[in-house]
């Protein structure tokens, strides 16, 4: 099944896009958006890599690479992202200083620009995850929980009552046992149809 993947309209989408990325691709686990404001270029920060995004129509140039790399942050990894690319100039500057560029789209496809983020990349592939998270699945599967649950707790309370001592139990474990045996194969299926 697949599945629509809401589009960036908006910079502060791009700087989640990034920190999501650093995250679940490049393996920086600790990856954050910075809060909106004056963040001295850097909008993406973990304990180990600082990320600039430019969310711009026009291509990153050289200058924009220097002034990341002049960032003092520590020994953290630099890493750049651009939703309209990068000029050759920034490119090659980019290069020398083994800056990680990355371009992304609308649909949050992110594609590595140079050496670099090749080589990041590749060193974190064993452990990368879908860049784009599946929210139905968690959901799907709390519900299939909740109607499971419900099933066992219906069938539990009418052997420990007794199925027809009153009517009143009769009902609630039949009531029971009908969401459970109704909708536990319904979320099961649309789970296992939200996960493929």
């Amino acid at each position: 099944m697949s599945e629509s993947v809401e589009e960036i309209y908006l910079w502060e989408d791009a700087e989640e896009l990034a920190a999501l990325h650093m995250r679940r691709v490049l393996g920086f686990r600790d990856a954050k958006r910075m809060p909106d404001g004056a963040d001295g270029g850097i909008d993406v920060r973990s304990e180990r890599a600082i990320a600039q995004v430019k969310f711009l129509a026009t291509p990153v140039g050289r200058p924009d690479i220097q002034r990341l790399a002049g960032v003092f942050a520590g020994g953290e990894r630099r890493v750049f992202y651009s939703f309209s690319g990068y000029s050759k100039q920034a490119t090659e500057e980019a290069e020398h200083l083994k800056m990680a560029l990355f371009s992304f789209d609308r649909k949050r496809n992110v594609e590595p620009v140079n050496k670099t983020a090749n080589d990041l990349v590749k060193a974190n592939a064993a452990h990368a995850l879908p860049l784009v998270e599946n929210t139905h699945s968690k959901e799907w599967g709390w519900a299939t929980l909740w109607f499971v649950s419900a099933f066992v707790v219906g069938i539990g309370s009418g052997f420990s009552e007794g199925w027809l001592e009153t009517s009143t139990a009769v009902v609630n474990n039949f009531v029971l046992m009908l969401i459970g045996l109704v909708g536990a194969p319904l979320c099961a299926r649309r789970y296992f149809d939200a996960i493929d």
